[in-house]
């Protein structure tokens, strides 16, 4: 599956990613909501091979150990 973003077509784990970076934008210290939430739990679906958009969301927001 592709999903066309601004002008140019991509992949699902690309837009996936995308989405993923800017919630953590959004989110991290430096963002505007940053501080405002103690925890922030995304329910994610994926059914897709690969997994790519549960890939990405674990990359943007790595557990902390």
């Amino acid at each position: 599956m592709t999903t066309k973003i601004s002008g140019k077509r991509s992949s699902r784990a690309d837009s996936s990613a995308q989405v993923a970076q800017v919630f953590a934008e959004q989110l991290g210290p430096d963002g505007p909501f940053g501080g405002t939430f103690q925890r922030v739990v995304f329910a994610i679906y994926d059914s897709s091979s690969g997994t790519p958009v549960l890939n990405a969301f674990q990359a943007a927001f790595p557990h902390p150990q």
